[in-house]
């Protein structure tokens, strides 16, 4: 009996996946070179979870907060990346993924990517070069109108608006008066 003991606790370290999880913290990004050739910038106080050696079928990773992706393009093996709960699929780009509480909002700088809730029979979109889109858990992923400013109040996202309108719709939307110490920073873009 303490020889097949023995060899369990002996043979179990070998059989185990390695994972890594990183944690970018303070305000300095943190870089990441994955097994695959890939890397991810990843942005301060945000964490991403990967194994030491993608299996063969898909490349998996996990992402809480923000970062910018530049993937190795593999057509066999796709790159995604859960986050809150939503999958971002690729096979090679470059993108950043900014997530948040159920959010999950992405920009494409490079390439195509595809955006889907972690839900089976999920609808999913590509996003290509310059376009992006947003999901969240009780939605299915949305085009950001880039005509309009991104500007999207029903679920409080904001993009390369003043801080001085964020505040006004924020203002209406929950009734109340929001007061700012320095005025300096309502034209601060957010």
């Amino acid at each position: 009996l303490a020889l097949l003991i023995s060899a369990v606790l002996w043979f179990k370290p070998f059989n185990q996946k390695a994972e890594f999880l990183v944690a970018a913290t303070g305000e300095i990004a943190d870089t990441v070179q994955l097994a695959d050739g890939s890397q991810v910038i990843l942005n301060p106080y945000s964490r991403l979870k990967y194994p030491a050696a993608f299996e063969a079928e898909e490349r998996n990773v996990s992402l809480e907060g923000s970062a910018f992706f530049e993937v190795q393009g593999d057509a066999n093996r796709p790159f995604k990346i859960s986050a809150a709960t939503s999958i971002i699929e690729v096979v090679g780009t470059k993108f950043s993924v900014n997530q948040s509480n159920d959010s999950v909002f992405v920009a494409v700088v490079e390439g195509t990517v595809k955006l889907y809730n972690d839900s089976e029979n999920a609808e999913k979109i590509s996003i290509s070069r310059g376009q992006s889109a947003y999901s969240t858990k009780a939605k299915a992923p949305v085009f950001v109108d880039e005509s309009e400013d991104a500007f999207i109040v029903n679920d409080v996202f904001f993009e390369a608006v003043a801080l001085g309108e964020v505040l006004t719709a924020l203002e209406e939307m929950y009734d109340v008066q929001i007061d700012v110490a320095n005025p300096e920073f309502l034209e601060c873009s957010f």
